[in-house]
């Protein structure tokens, strides 16, 4: 991120000692696209911190739910077997 940071510096200074007007804009495109990608990555990193939330709530609400159906009689058989297998390992 600081090496962007200092690109997008540069690039600023670079624009005001730019001339040419076709350059000016491919360098605001270069800042832009810069910006864009910082942006980028928090919005990465906060979409990979909810995967992370609504996954350990999805294994809380499965383990809620099987001990619920265990207290309540309705564990299937199958759910039975499996039980038991991870108890014996």
């Amino acid at each position: 991120m600081q090496e962007k940071t200092s690109k997008n510096c540069t690039a600023r200074d670079e624009y005001k000692n730019c001339k040419n007007k076709s350059d000016k804009m491919d360098i605001i495109a270069e800042i832009e696209q810069i910006e864009e990608d910082s942006q980028l990555q928090v919005t990465v990193a906060e979409a990979k911190d909810l995967v992370f939330k609504l996954t350990t709530r999805l294994g809380e609400s499965k383990n809620t739910r099987e001990n619920m159906e265990i207290r309540q009689g309705y564990a299937t058989l199958e759910h039975k077997k499996t039980m038991f297998q991870q108890m014996t390992i």
